[in-house]
């Protein structure tokens, strides 16, 4: 069945999306998460009060995202991860390193909200990030419009 309407997201969790949600309680800060490559039409994964405009921006830009979760994972509290492989919007003056875009939160002067995050061997710069109200996280998971990625981490990702 296709439609451009996102799926509806009523139904109970399968033990598979409880267990996917059950991991995000030991996601620490640095830690990596996917997007998937189709559930975000129209940039939602689901046609619920949690994705709606009120509630949530859409975030086509998610669409394959690589994510890093900014701080640890605490339920009932704001995420804020940085978009790792969103499209390059400019250069830092002082080096020329290059500057991707990392989410619609925290935008602004340029030379103020951009952060690198990974190493001294390896890094790269975002400007913005992406902070999701809390629950909301966790709900995209159940969902499978986001991944933990167990197999990979940030110096790795930085690394290839």
């Amino acid at each position: 069945e296709r439609c451009l309407i996102p799926r509806p997201s009523d139904a109970p969790l399968t033990t598979a999306a409880a267990a996917r949600v059950a991991s995000l309680q030991s996601l620490k800060a640095g830690s990596i998460l996917r997007a998937s490559a189709s559930d975000w039409l129209l940039g939602k994964p689901a046609e619920t009060e949690d994705f709606s405009p009120r509630q949530f921006r859409p975030a086509q830009y998610l669409h394959k995202g690589v994510l890093l979760l900014l701080s640890d994972f605490e339920d009932g509290e704001p995420a804020a991860l940085a978009l790792l492989n969103g499209p390059a919007v400019g250069k830092l003056p002082e080096s020329e390193e290059g500057v991707l875009f990392g989410g619609t939160s925290q935008l602004g002067s340029f030379s103020e909200r951009v952060m690198e995050v990974g190493s001294e061997d390896a890094s790269l710069n975002v400007l913005g990030s992406l902070v999701l109200l809390p629950g909301v996280l966790a709900k995209l998971v159940s969902l499978g419009a986001l991944e933990v990625a167990e197999d990979v981490g940030l110096s790795e990702l930085l690394a290839a």
